[in-house]
Parts: structure tokens; C-alpha cells; sequence
């Protein structure tokens, strides 16, 4: 499904306090403070977070998109990740006075993204963040980032760095990122196609996904047979008391959840039932019906399988992971991820790191987080400025959001991919 195409909040954009001559920074902005035309370049991240998950809001709900937090803050999570993302490089091509920063182009972008609401996560960025970084950069220049390119170009990766500038790519053309795709295309399946309206076909054998704030229903990817992409709000319609399928994505109105109620050998069945109470009985559920603070630590990966369980405190930084559904250590709280089977504060950029998931850059480097968006050496055709885990942190591109770890319901809200 694509109510919300993710796998973390991220969006990347530089955050620099530059000294030149005469205090000023090179971009013309005040470091310190907003300009009468638009935002320092030290405030951008904060004010892109908000409009970030203003329009995610929009599009997904309120109280849908608080499930997917699960206790974490949007603009907390989401400044996080910006300014853990190719702050680095941007902040050098600056500094170097490679690239420039104009607030007012910035809250031009900040405008545009606002206004563009849900359809804007279907697309790259908007035509108006082009020009933010002043990029300059003809098709075949080398580049380390989007923004040293003109408006209208991406960054191309090769075999070495760096990249180069190449013009936006065409509908049909293989992608890795949605900013190496022209305008109203997103890259899917490795190529930039257009997303699907509603009532359009889509997954199965098509590889089409739909517009935000859609789902693909009735989509079975082992037969190759493609579903129809309909409004998100159309899963959640079963009343308490009915039948429900958290499995094939049809869940209860939002203030009920899906529970697991049965399974036996002839197959297992859902209801909807009202939330738990706190320290209550619980089963597995979509989504979790335990209250905040607490889940329900159902593990189906046991035989004779036990559906029961009772709401537990979440573990907290520092204490024993808890078990997710399929028996593994990984339930922790806000902020948090588990690490050799103990919950730890998520790091930011230099924070010791012995995966991805530890950092909110999501590059883990020698044992510490570094930066998103460092120019890496990739196969020919990647799109630097979006391969690997730097494609999440993107200058512009829209937000990503994934379930808390604690509460992932992986069999609705799973991430389509990284995009």
C-alpha cells in the first residue's frame, strides 16, 4: 500500500553558521536569524520539518499518522534526520563559496511544498528549490551533491566520485531516487513512471504504485494479479464487532483495532475490539492496542502458539529489548533502537553505531554515524545524490515516515521499499 510511501522521516538540507567578512554569510542570509525574505540557513531545518509534517498530515491524517510515530514527535524525528543528512557537503560547497544560499528562493521552496500538499509526495521537488544553493553545474560537470547542478539537473554517480551533472531522467528510465526523475514522475520498481489515480491499476505484475494517500487493494504479488488503488480512509471502515483481515489490509475504524481472536489449524480469524486498558489482556493487533507507553508482547513464533498476552511497559534506554511478533528483540521506545538486545538512545552524526538503524543518518561508518549524502563510488547509472541510504536524505524530496519500531504493523504499513 502507499498511503504513505517510507521507511524514516527524512528530508536533507544543510545547516551552516557561516563568519565571513564583515559577519555576513556567503549565501546572504543571517546566520543568527531570519531575513526579512525568508528563513537563515541554520533555521531551514526546523521550518522545513514543520511544513514537512504539516503536508504529511494532510495527506495521511492526523491520528493514521500518529500511529505511524508511535510516541515520537514528527518535527523532532524529522529535524533529526535533516540535519544528520548531507549537511556536511552542503555545508563545505558553502563555505567554499561553491554554492550560495538565498533565504528568500528558500521560503519560496518552503511555499511550494506547502502548497502542493500530498500530491508533492508523488514527485521530486518543487521546481522553486532548484535554485535555493544557487547550483550552477552544466550537464557533465562533477558534482557532489543535487544542488551544485542547475535547476532541472541531478547529481549522477559513476563508478567513482564524483558525479556528474545529467539532466532529469524520462518516464520509463532507470532511477534510484525520485530526484533523478522529471517532473510528475517518482522512481518505482528502479524506473521513473507516473503514480497511478484512482481507480488505476496497480502492484501486482505492474510495478505502478499509487498516489499518496491511496492504497493498492485487491493486489496479490505472487500471482501477478494488480489491484486498484483506492483511498487510504477505505481500509479502516469495519465497526467494533466485525470481522476484520489485518493481513489483506482491512482494518476497523480508526478508535478500534484488528485483533487476532483466533487461529487454528482451518485458519486464523480478526475481529474488531476496542483498545485494551493498561496492564489489561491483550492480543496481537493493528494497530497495537495497548495503551501509550505499553505493547503487547504476543510472539506467534512459538508452538503451541499463544494469542494472549498483557500490556507491558515499553522498555526504556538501557533495559532488555522486548520481542516484536516474530519473537525478535527489538521493541524500545521513542527515540530509540535495540543494539546487541538492549534499547539505546538513536545517534546522531559521530555517535558509536553497529548498524544503519542506530543513526538518523543512517550511515553507520567504522563504528560511528557519519553523515548522509558523502560521495560514494557506485555502479554506473545510480543517482549519487539518492543511492544507498543517502537516497532517504534528498535536499527537498518529500517526507519519509515509518511505523515505530515498537508497534511496526508490517503487514499494513509496510515501507514500499526506500521510496
Amino acid at each position: 500500500m502507499n498511503l504513505l510511501r517510507s521507511s524514516s522521516v527524512a528530508l536533507s538540507v544543510g545547516l551552516l553558521l557561516l563568519v565571513g567578512c564583515g559577519g555576513s554569510d556567503s549565501g546572504g542570509g543571517s546566520p543568527g536569524g531570519s531575513s526579512p525574505a525568508g528563513p537563515s540557513l541554520a533555521e531551514l531545518p526546523a521550518k522545513f520539518a514543520a511544513v514537512s509534517c504539516d503536508v504529511v498530515s494532510q495527506c495521511l491524517g492526523a491520528d493514521l499518522l500518529k500511529i505511524y510515530l508511535a510516541g515520537e514527535d514528527c518535527v523532532t524525528r524529522t529535524q533529526r534526520s535533516i540535519e544528520d543528512g548531507d549537511l556536511g557537503a552542503t555545508q563545505q560547497l558553502v563555505a567554499d563559496k561553491k554554492l550560495t544560499y538565498d533565504p528568500a528562493k528558500a521560503q519560496a521552496c518552503l511555499d511550494a511544498y506547502r502548497a502542493g500538499g500530498c500530491a508533492q509526495m508523488d514527485t521530486r521537488a518543487p521546481a522553486a528549490c532548484d535554485s535555493v544553493f544557487g547550483g550552477k553545474g552544466a550537464v557533465g560537470d562533477a558534482c557532489q551533491v543535487n544542488a551544485e547542478c542547475s535547476p532541472g539537473m541531478f547529481c549522477q554517480a559513476g563508478a567513482a566520485c564524483p558525479g556528474k551533472c545529467a539532466a532529469r531522467l524520462a518516464a520509463g528510465a532507470a532511477c534510484t531516487g525520485d530526484d533523478s526523475c522529471g517532473d510528475n514522475l517518482k522512481c518505482t520498481a528502479g524506473k521513473c513512471a507516473a503514480p497511478a489515480a484512482e481507480n488505476a491499476e496497480c502492484g501486482g505484475g505492474t510495478n505502478v504504485e499509487c498516489k499518496s494517500g491511496l492504497s493498492c487493494q485487491g493486489a496479490d504479488a505472487k500471482t501477478g494479479k494488480p489491484g486498484v488503488c483506492k483511498p487510504g480512509a477505505s481500509l479502516f471502515a469495519a465497526k467494533k464487532g466485525e470481522a476484520c483481515d489485518a493481513m489483506q489490509q482491512k482494518f476497523c475504524e480508526l478508535g478500534t483495532v484488528c485483533e487476532l481472536s483466533a487461529a487454528t489449524q482451518a485458519g486464523i480469524s480478526w475481529t474488531c475490539v476496542a483498545p485494551y486498558a493498561t496492564g489489561g489482556a491483550c492480543k496481537l493487533s493493528f494497530p497495537g492496542g495497548c495503551p501509550a507507553g505499553e505493547y503487547c508482547p504476543v510472539n506467534t513464533s512459538v508452538t503451541p502458539l499463544k494469542l494472549d498476552a498483557v500490556c507491558t511497559k515499553i522498555p526504556a534506554v538501557g533495559e532488555a529489548c522486548g520481542i516484536d511478533s516474530n519473537g525478535t528483540p527489538s521493541t524500545c521506545g521513542p527515540y530509540a533502537v535495540c543494539v546487541a538486545g538492549k534499547c539505546a538512545d538513536k545517534q546522531r552524526i559521530g555517535g558509536a553505531c553497529t548498524s544503519t538503524e542506530a543513526c538518523y543518518s543512517e550511515r553507520c561508518t567504522g563504528g560511528k554515524c557519519v553523515a548522509g549524502l558523502a560521495c560514494e563510488p557506485s555502479a554506473p547509472g545510480v543517482d549519487l545524490a539518492n543511492s544507498g541510504a543517502a537516497r532517504e536524505k534528498s535536499l527537498y524530496q518529500r517526507p519519509m515516515l515509518a511505523p515505530g519500531k515498537h508497534r511496526r504493523p508490517s503487514v499494513v504499513l509496510a515501507p514500499v521499499g526506500s521510496r
